[in-house]
């Protein structure tokens, strides 16, 4: 029992601490507690990736299941039962980290042969690692490589080719053939030092970044050697040297004034020697005896000193708008980028540090959201117009409106050219200039015939009285139009006047029949009863003892006759006949009194002894109609014309009312008092209105000043009149005046492009004046230099950056040249040679160059050439056509100054031009520049573009016949393709056949029916016979019936034409006519239908029968018996609403009452039967919507390459609104091509450098030359160098470092090694380009190369004055470093511009990362991932923790504080969360606690014998009911 108990315990614990903390209360005893129980999380699973390996950002899973508590093992029932509680995320993301491979940099170069015997060597070779390989990544390739040299008269040195200042100089046996020879011995140039002592005053020096400042002082024209101290390094400045970069004088701090000062000019110095054949300096007359050198090389010469382009400092760092917002315009949110900019205060001069980079770009903190500089700005809608065939004034129905769009520049508040909004902008704008409208048809009211006069109603009936009494006839008319106006409408009801004789008399209501006084009596006279009521005036019964008791009462009883076999029968009185409407008299004029009447006829004679017939004038009775006679007056309400919209105080325009007076005329239009209308319903005296508020016209600001042609022009005369250029702006509407608004201002102006006389608005380069020719100190004479300032301007007055100057693609002007003082006369100064001129294109043409005397000096000598000619190259070009045509471009051109987009037709057809590639070519067949070959670029061909041809139908036909015989039914009309569309035509609109509704009312076709003939007896006088009749059918239109055809008549309801006949002969048995058939109740197999009549004189003898007198027959199915249904018609066509012949509409459909044998029927047959269907609809009718495109964009030169590359310019446009169904449709090809002009490739051609020259010495530091020059490839012939200077784009920044690094010197120093003197080899390359400072961007960078003594100089007397190492500017690429980030929860690598990367960050992921992003109420903060504030961190157990869950700080304790007032009886369990925070403290603490719960069991068992069960209770939580689906499960505390 004791083993039993612990295992219960042992396994059920675990069971209770593996819950997840998700449990919840029971509400009540009985009830099934649930909750959610997730299991652990899978393996992250990478998203796929075409061609990537399996790593980055993925997802886990794991299943959640709903399980009942409590129960062991688990027991999942129906995720409803767990429904109030918030079920745990079965999904999150996770990430799996990529491998990187090993890469490793480039090789460096070979190291000097090494070996440890001089038969053979080895040099090597090595390359570092950039980064190592890492997790499972690819390992490093081999990172050293070795290979043979020999090393046989290197053997006794060994060194080391990366320092040369450690290089040991070693003897190489060569051989010196000037040995004992005096020789002329040039030294290498010093630095350039300033003409003029710099004045004494304190040198401020200036780090570039701007951080320390120290004051020096000057003792001449050169820096002392004199170290510097800082707080952080010591400097010490060479005493030979000024100091270069980064250290700047005062004079080279930029005074931001966008001015580059003028260079300085300074004087350099160089050792020139004669030596003797040990090195020794000699006398100079040693080496001037006439059979050695007699020219004697200058010892100092004017220079330029060396200066750094400057630029000014930076500016503050600004956020930049956000890139890339066209690529996905989805996401409108990006990370943000700062930037900073310096501008260019001067240009570097000589050896000078080129320009830095001036923009720097850091990732910002902040994002910023994708706002488009350009934006489309829609104007105000027009007015609504109407698509109609006729032109009435006031139009109605369906149409179109549109409306203009505008680029507007939303930095500048400016209307921009429409392709810059599709470009750069939001993007397409389709549909959105057009929409479809609708004008209300509000038609006069339109009545309908006036009804009967109602019945005369008493005004007043008191009580017995007897007199005549007013009454009072009303009839009325309804307005029949659908839709029109109800307010337009005269009067739709009239009264009259008229008289009741009597409120209040008696009527007979029913006779009985007629009994005989004689019992046995069959014939003769009898009494007969009748029932009598006192009736009021309408109808309706009333008191007899009150209201007609002053009234004589009918007898009740009255005489009667039966008639007897021979008497004459005689038919009953027929109805009177209608009297004539009432005749209105007048006093002229008296009327008739207007008579009806009735009659009777004779059905038998009389026989013998029997009551004879009446007289034939007896069977006929007139009488006078009532006197209605008089003056005819009615009455209706009469409406005046309606009155101004009446406003509120204080408002001028909106919502008002508006009132109209209303009066009761008479019929001849006189106004009568209103009391005889009163009874009449009123007419509407106030209605709703509106005055439209007056919307005034709004513009935008004027554009720029379209450019001039020539923005400097000079202005051109012909015929005496001045020519001019015109310039242009314009402005935009907004919005169009409406209901009286401000009209429109002007919306464009022009004016006269300005003179040269006048400010040219361009920016451009205004050079200073040139300083005096410098000499070198000492000289007077010879090569000097001079020097001016620059800066850039625009109008002479304004000063610009040099960057605007840059742009304009201007050359940028020099601001140093050499110029000459002759030295036969001093006062002779001339300017150094201009460019050469370009050469004519006639063959035989020279060009030239020319200096100019300087200084306001005046040359004596003659013999110094002021200007030199040489003669051109003859060459013969020739033109031809290259590549295929292009497509036809229409002649007309748009108008690029249009900055409105206006929805509507654009001609863009008619005579146009194709274009065909022309090349020039010389006589080697070499491209050339096309103005070389005087003509245009293009071959010309006229063409045609073909206009767009609509689609055109015919007029429509006559309406056919209608489709049915009586009742609604459908007609149609025709019409035909007269010309089908071509191009982008429209197409043709829609069905050929148009279909409308007719309507033949099967009330209207009738049987006719002609008197019946005399019976035609077949014996005798009397006895059986034949009668005859006319029967047609007519239709009942206008006042006289028109004959038809019989099918449009029912034949079943067709009366008779002949029937038999009956004449009875005295004596005989006299019966009535046949009752009509009564109906049949249904259809089926028993029903039937019955007639009656009536005997009307019994026979004589009882011998004599008297014929049936009822018959039945059964009903039969589509012969006497039928059954209705409403059959629907076809619908016609759209009916579009007022004029319009499109918009929205009607169609309808009629519906017909059908008999069951297929015949339509009037339609009362049907009034009971539900229709099954509608029968109208709205509908549309579509009105065209053309295809609307925007302007052609600029053409594009992007793709367009020298040489002979055949490619073509492209320009395209966009669709601004898509057509309708029936409007002309877009092209489908939205751009165009054409060739890309004739353009031959340029290049700098760059001659081999010259041998040393050493300007007349021997030996030592000489100069080399070469020539530069720009070059038509591949014929390398000579153009002028403004072809090569590439003009600067927007991106003046790398531009300009790329022109700054060019190799475009054309001197360079060299070195002949004298005898004695050391001798140095030959350049290395070029190191690579290493950055200053590790930027995002594009910088300048320094390389190195080197070179090494091979042979020492002589001691004591030999020099060795080369330097071995040489530096210079390069252009870096761009350097990134890289970083983890953490923004928004979302944990990313940053490259340094800002870019999130999926590479380059090497070091451990920090930050939150998925597993933080998938815990409730868990956040990323400062990289970690912690509990939002009133929530308690749970994690995972060692040995890697991690956020597992947050836990209401609240709820928690109360989980685990208990209730403190329960009874000591109960016992409070509470759950542990997780199975994974169980821990060695926790398996200690259960296992005490297995131990005490065996040792209380086995207790209890000893001292009990009965079984002791303890009740458990769940804890109830209160605050459950508060909980949020947000939370997440309690968390429950250890067992207590």
């Amino acid at each position: 029992m004791t083993l039993q108990w612990s295992l219960l315990v042992i396994f059920f614990l675990p069971s209770l601490g593996s819950n997840n903390g998700d449990v919840y209360n029971t509400k009540g005893l009985g009830s099934v507690t649930a909750y959610w129980t997730p299991g652990e999380w899978g393996a992250c699973v990478p998203f796929p990736s075409p061609g990537e390996p399996s790593c980055g950002y993925g997802s886990q899973t794991r299943n959640v299941s709903c399980v009942v508590f409590p129960s062991w093992p688990h027991k999942q029932t129906d995720p409803f039962n767990c429904r109030d509680a918030p079920k745990p995320s079965h999904e999150r993301l996770c990430a799996v980290r990529c491998s990187d491979d090993c890469q490793v940099g480039s090789w460096q170069g070979w190291s000097i042969c090494s070996s440890e015997s001089c038969e053979s060597a080895v040099r090597t070779r090595i390359r570092r690692v950039v980064i190592p390989p890492d997790n499972g990544g690819k390992s490093c390739p081999p990172k050293l490589q070795k290979s043979l040299c020999s090393n046989k008269k290197l053997c006794e040195s060994r060194t080391s080719t990366n320092n040369p200042e450690s290089i040991s100089p070693f003897v190489l046996p060569l051989k010196d053939n000037r040995q004992g020879e005096a020789t002329v011995y040039v030294g290498p140039w010093s630095n350039c030092t300033p003409v003029t002592s710099l004045p004494s005053q304190t040198r401020l020096l200036v780090r570039r970044d701007l951080t320390f400042v120290k004051s020096l002082p000057n003792s001449g024209p050169t820096f002392p050697s004199k170290s510097v101290t800082f707080p952080l390094t010591k400097v010490s400045f060479p005493s030979s040297k000024v100091p270069g970069p980064p250290w700047l004088t005062q004079s080279d701090i930029p005074d931001h004034s966008s001015i580059s000062q003028p260079p300085l000019i300074g004087t350099r110095t160089r050792e020139v020697l004669c030596r003797g054949g040990d090195g020794e300096s000699i006398p100079f007359s040693k080496c001037m005896d006439g059979s050695r050198a007699t020219v004697v090389p200058a010892d100092r010469q004017s220079c330029v000193v060396d200066r750094d382009c400057a630029v000014g400092p930076w500016t503050e760092w600004s956020l930049l708008e956000p890139e890339n917002c066209l690529m996905d315009r989805t996401r409108r949110r990006r990370d943000g980028a700062e930037e900073r900019k310096r501008e260019v205060v001067r240009f570097k001069v000589s050896s000078g540090k080129p320009c830095p980079h001036l923009k720097e770009r850091r990732p910002s903190n902040q994002t910023v959201v994708c706002n488009f500089r350009y934006q489309w700005k829609s104007g105000s809608w027009g007015e609504c117009q109407i698509s109609s065939g006729t032109a009435s004034e006031k139009e109605c129905g369906g149409g179109i409106m549109t409306r203009n769009l505008t680029c507007f520049d939303v930095e500048v508040g400016r209307p921009a050219h429409p392709n810059l909004c599709f470009e750069k902008g939001e993007g397409n704008v389709e549909n959105n200039l057009v929409k479809r409208c609708t004008i209300p048809c509000v038609q006069p009211c339109k009545l309908a015939d006036w009804s009967a006069w109602s019945s005369c109603q008493a005004e007043s009936c008191f009580l017995d009285q007897t007199s005549p009494v007013k009454g009072f006839q009303i009839r009325t008319r309804k307005m029949v139009n659908k839709g029109g106006d109800e307010s337009t409408c005269s009067s739709q009801d009239e009264i009259r006047t008229c008289r009741i004789d009597s409120c209040y008399e008696w009527k007979i209501v029913e006779k009985g029949p007629c009994k005989l006084d004689e019992t046995n009596s069959k014939c003769g006279v009898g009494k007969q009863n009748r029932l009598i009521e006192c009736r009021k005036w309408d109808g309706k019964s009333a008191n007899a003892s009150v209201h007609c008791s002053g009234q004589p009462r009918p007898r009740q009883t009255v005489e009667c006759n039966i008639p007897c076999p021979f008497d004459c029968i005689v038919s009953t009185w027929t109805e009177w006949t209608s009297c004539p409407a009432p005749i209105c008299s007048s006093p002229h004029h008296h009327l008739r009194l207007p008579l009806k009447q009735r009659n009777r006829t004779v059905i038998a004679d009389s026989g013998k002894g029997g009551q004879t017939c009446p007289p034939t004038d007896s069977l006929m009775e007139m009488g006078a109609c009532p006197n209605m006679n008089g003056p005819c007056e009615w009455f209706s309400w009469k409406a005046k014309e309606w009155e101004e919209c009446q406003l509120a105080p204080g408002y001028s325009c909106g919502k008002g009312l508006q009132t109209r007076k209303v009066y009761c005329q008479d019929n001849s239009g006189q106004i009568v008092p209103d009391w005889r209308c009163t009874k009449l319903e009123t007419v509407v005296k106030r209605r709703n209105c509106e005055v439209l508020c007056p919307r005034n016209c709004e513009v935008s600001d004027w554009t720029e000043w379209s450019k001039c042609p020539d923005m400097c022009q000079k202005g051109s005369s012909e015929g005496g009149v001045l020519l001019m250029e015109i310039q242009r702006r314009e402005r935009i509407v907004l919005v169009t005046p409406t209901s009286g608004g401000n009209m429109c201002p002007e919306s464009f102006q022009v004016r006269p492009c300005p003179l040269l006389a006048g400010s040219c608005r361009q920016a451009k380069w205004h050079p200073g004046d040139w300083t005096n020719c410098t000499l070198p100190s000492g000289m007077t004479c010879g090569e000097g230099l001079r020097t001016r300032d620059l800066s850039c301007a625009k109008s002479g007055l304004l000063s610009l950056p040099m960057v605007d100057c840059l742009l304009t693609g201007q050359a940028i002007p020099r601001q140093t040249e050499t110029c000459h003082v002759d030295c036969s006369d001093n006062n002779c100064k001339l300017s150094a040679w201009t460019a050469w001129s370009a050469c004519p294109q006639a063959c035989g043409s020279s060009r030239y160059r020319e200096r100019k005397q300087i200084d306001d000096t005046k040359c004596q000598n003659k013999s110094l050439d002021s200007k030199q000619d040489e003669q051109c190259s003859c060459d013969k070009y020739s033109a031809r056509p290259v590549g295929a045509w292009s497509e036809c471009l229409p002649d007309k051109e748009e108008d690029t100054t249009v900055m409105q987009i206006s929805p509507g037709e654009k001609e863009t057809c008619g005579p146009g031009k194709r274009y065909r590639r022309m090349d020039c070519y010389d006589s080697s067949g070499n491209l050339v520049d096309g103005s070389l070959c005087g003509g245009s670029s293009y071959l010309k061909e006229s063409c045609e573009v073909p206009c767009p041809v609509d689609c055109e139908l015919s007029a429509w036909g006559d309406w056919g016949l209608c489709d049915t015989i009586c009742g609604p039914g459908l007609k149609n009309r025709t019409s035909r393709v007269v010309r089908l569309p071509r191009g982008l035509g429209r197409p043709c609109p829609g069905p050929t056949v148009e279909y409308d509704g007719c309507n033949y009312p099967c009330e209207n076709f009738l049987w006719s029916t002609g008197s019946w003939s005399q019976c035609n007896l077949l014996h005798g006088m009397c006895g059986v016979g034949k009668r005859k009749r006319d029967v047609r059918c007519v239709e009942n239109i206008g006042d006289e019936p028109a004959t038809v055809l019989e099918k449009f008549c029912d034949s079943r309801g067709k009366p008779e034409s002949e029937l038999e006949c009956h004449e009875p002969c005295p004596g005989h048995c006299v019966a009535g006519e046949w009752s009509p058939w009564s109906k049949c109740e249904d259809c089926t197999w028993s029903s039937r239908r019955t007639r009656k009549r009536s005997i009307l004189r019994a026979p004589d003898r009882s011998s004599l029968g008297c014929p049936p007198l009822e018959e039945s027959r059964r009903c039969l199915a589509n012969q006497t018996c039928w059954t209705y249904n409403w059959h629907l018609t076809g619908w016609t066509s759209c009916k579009p609403v007022g004029d319009s012949s499109c918009g929205p509409g009607i169609q309808t459909r009629g519906q017909q009452c059908f008999r069951s044998d297929g015949r339509p029927v009037p339609a009362s047959f049907c009034v009971n039967i539900a229709i099954a269907g509608e029968t109208e609809v709205s509908c549309n009718a579509d009105c065209p919507v053309d295809c609307s495109l925007s302007p052609w964009s600029p053409w594009d030169e992007s793709s367009c390459q020298c040489d002979l590359v055949l490619t073509n310019l492209t320009r395209h446009r966009f669709v601004v609104v898509s057509p309708s169904a029936t409007g002309r449709p877009c092209p489908s090809k939205l751009s165009q091509n054409k060739p890309c002009p004739s353009d031959p490739c340029y290049k700098w051609n760059k001659t081999p450098w010259s041998e040393c020259q050493l300007q007349g010495a021997a030996c030592g530091t000489g100069v080399m030359k070469r020539n530069i020059s720009c070059v038509i490839k591949p014929s390398n012939q000579d153009v002028d160098e403004r072809f090569c200077n590439k003009n600067f784009s927007e991106d003046v920044e790398s531009e300009l470092m790329e022109k700054e690094v060019a190799d475009l010197t054309t001197t360079a120093s060299c070195y002949v090694s004298c005898h004695h003197d050391c001798t140095v080899s030959e350049w290395s390359q070029w190191s690579q380009c290493q950055h200053e400072k590790c930027t995002p961007q594009t910088s300048i960078g320094v390389r190195k190369r080197t070179r090494r003594i091979v042979q020492s100089a002589r001691v004591p007397h030999g020099k060795c004055s080369p330097h071995l190492l040489e530096t210079g500017s390069c252009l870096a690429t761009a350097c990134y470093q890289f970083q983890w980030m953490v923004r928004d929860g979302d944990v990313f690598c940053q490259r340094s511009d800002g870019l999130r990367v999926e590479s380059g960050c090497k070091s451990r992921v920090v930050g939150c990362g998925p597993d933080c992003w998938s815990v409730a109420h868990a956040s990323c903060q400062s990289g970690h991932c912690s509990c939002l504030p009133g929530y308690l961190p749970q994690f995972t157990p060692h040995p890697s923790p991690r956020l597992a869950m947050c836990v209401s700080a609240t709820f928690n304790a109360s989980l685990q504080g208990g209730d403190n007032k329960s009874q000591g009886g109960d016992i409070k369990i509470h759950y542990y969360p997780d199975v994974g925070i169980l821990n060695y403290w926790m398996f200690a603490m259960i296992s005490i606690g297995c131990i005490f719960i065996v040792f209380v069991g086995i207790s209890i068992y000893i001292l009990c014998q009965s079984t002791c069960r303890p009740e458990y209770r769940v804890p109830e939580y209160p605050e459950r009911r508060t909980r949020t689906k947000t939370q997440e499960p309690p968390m429950p505390s250890l067992w207590t």
